[in-house]
């Protein structure tokens, strides 16, 4: 496996487990931000209604009050919830998602009678008097659900002239609705509850796209990013130590003539291939010396030497045969030679001629004119006598 698939599966690996944890906390983040954002439009749309209350309750009803008491038509205009409920139809063409009910316990519209889970939310205020909101998730037919409720109290005394008794209501609330509902509800009691709720798949599809263009920007940069660096180890370590690899190959397969490599920088690979140029260089030294000491230089035998010049007496003597290895003149050292003796001209010694007295301290051994060999001159033990040989 080569060095840079290694690398790359590293940092698959690294980038990989670090994508998925990125990516992991990455939804749960986006979730709580959208579930957070979609709670926060709901409290703006529960604000609205509740300022729809009051403009109806302080706007509208003063102006049609007239009517409502004397005419036996009832006008729906003039009751708080019915205004907070159509404007909230107008605002659901753009936020279709999105409801918005009054539950109430007792109504006098049968349309705004809370169901189960809506008088189980109205109960936890009529049992906790100071709670001012209640936020959860409820399970339903078409799956989760986020709900965000307000409580709903008669706060004010022109609230009973329609919920009081029958007998002080309006006729022409009566002539609507009937007398069996929507009665006998006490000042500050708490008698229903402002509902706004929004299934948990609008914040879900909210935080799945934005994890998916946020998945996007992830995998680019982590291509990027993968791309620099395998650039990064080809130029700055793949390529250089591949040129020390094919270079040592070489090397070992006997190649000795190779120029040194450059060195470039002086980071570790220029540290590294300054090392192995001195390893090659000091490697190419050895190998020629024990290529020099294994194979030494042929010596070539040196011109014969002239032959010596002859002296008109030496030409007439005869030639003296070559000398013993045991009397070689190079096996004693040379010093001056003793002066011979003259020969006594006494006749008791006298034997002849100086050159008889000379035969008879030397033998010659060469041949003589008869065929039988004639004396040798044997040098006496000490320096070399041959500069004081007659002969």
């Amino acid at each position: 496996m080569k060095l840079l698939v290694k690398f790359n599966l590293i940092f698959f690996l690294f980038f990989g487990s670090g994508l998925a944890l990125v990516g992991w906390g990455a939804d749960q983040f986006l979730r709580e931000n959208a579930r957070a954002q979609v709670i926060q439009q709901a409290e703006l749309m529960m604000e609205a209604a509740r300022a729809m209350r009051t403009y109806t309750t302080e706007q509208v009803k003063p102006l049609l009050e007239y009517r409502l008491t004397h005419s036996e038509k009832f006008l729906p205009q003039t009751v708080p919830a019915y205004g907070a409920t159509t404007t909230f139809d107008f605002l659901r063409k753009k936020y279709p998602a999105y409801t918005y009910r009054e539950a109430t316990l007792n109504p006098t519209n049968l349309r705004d009678r809370a169901e189960d889970w809506e008088a189980d939310i109205i109960n936890y205020f009529r049992n906790n008097p100071g709670k001012a909101e209640l936020m959860g998730e409820r399970d339903t037919p078409t799956g989760r659900s986020l709900y965000l409720s307000h409580p709903l109290a008669v706060s004010a005394p022109a609230c009973l002239e329609c919920h009081n008794t029958p007998e002080h209501a309006p006729k022409s609330v009566l002539a609507t609705y009937g007398s069996a509902n929507g009665f006998g509800w006490k000042l500050h009691e708490i008698v229903g509850a402002q509902i706004v709720a929004v299934p948990m798949s609008v914040p879900i599809a909210i935080a799945d796209r934005a994890f998916r263009s946020l998945l996007v920007y992830l995998a680019a940069i982590f291509l990027v990013t993968i791309l620099v660096i395998d650039a990064a180890l080809v130029f700055i370590v793949i390529r250089p130590i591949g040129t020390l690899a094919s270079m040592a190959d070489r090397v070992s397969k006997g190649e000795a003539d190779l120029p040194e490599l450059p060195v470039k920088g002086r980071d570790e690979v220029a540290a590294l291939t300054a090392s192995f140029n001195r390893m090659f260089v000091s490697l190419s030294k050895a190998l020629k010396l024990l290529e020099e000491r294994s194979h030494p230089r042929r010596a070539w035998p040196s011109p014969p030497s002239p032959p010596p010049r002859s002296s008109p007496r030496a030409s007439n003597a005869p030639a003296l045969p070559a000398l013993s290895p045991t009397l070689s003149p190079t096996s004693a050292p040379r010093t001056k030679p003793p002066t011979p003796t003259p020969p006594s001209t006494s006749p008791s010694t006298a034997t002849g001629s100086p050159r008889a007295s000379w035969a008879a301290s030397f033998s010659i051994n060469r041949p003589s004119s008869s065929g039988s060999p004639r004396p040798r001159c044997a040098y006496p033990a000490g320096p070399s006598p041959r500069s004081a040989c007659p002969l």
